[in-house]
């Protein structure tokens, strides 16, 4: 059993929940985790392994830049509309598919005044 939660993916995972407007349980799915198993990173009865890390680490970065391209009123909705660049998904659902390079190209494009 680990002594202590870790503080740091603890504080990681709120993040990408509240600032991307993701359930626990959605936030799990993106990461390719069951929901137990980020309740006991909650509780500090475990750690997400280095490749989990890696995967919080890349939302984080999303999140950055999500908050780059869009105001941060926008964010959320933003996450939760469908795009045809992503086949009809939202950019929430394709994290969940763990398609995170799909959102970051769609932002690309955004960014780049090719697509809106």
């Amino acid at each position: 059993m680990v002594a202590a939660t870790d503080r740091a993916v603890t504080e990681a995972l709120d993040r990408i929940e509240k600032d991307f407007g993701l359930t626990e349980q959605e936030v799990a799915s993106a990461l390719g985790v069951t929901m137990t198993a980020v309740e006991d990173w909650r509780r500090g009865e475990s750690s997400p392994n280095r490749a989990v890390r890696q995967q919080i680490d890349r939302l984080l970065e999303l999140r950055h830049h999500v908050y780059e391209t869009f105001h941060p009123d926008d964010v959320v909705a933003w996450l939760h509309e469908s795009h045809h660049y992503l086949g009809g998904l939202t950019p929430a659902a394709s994290l969940q598919a763990r398609q995170y390079d799909r959102v970051e190209a769609l932002l690309t494009v955004i960014d780049h005044g090719i697509f809106t």
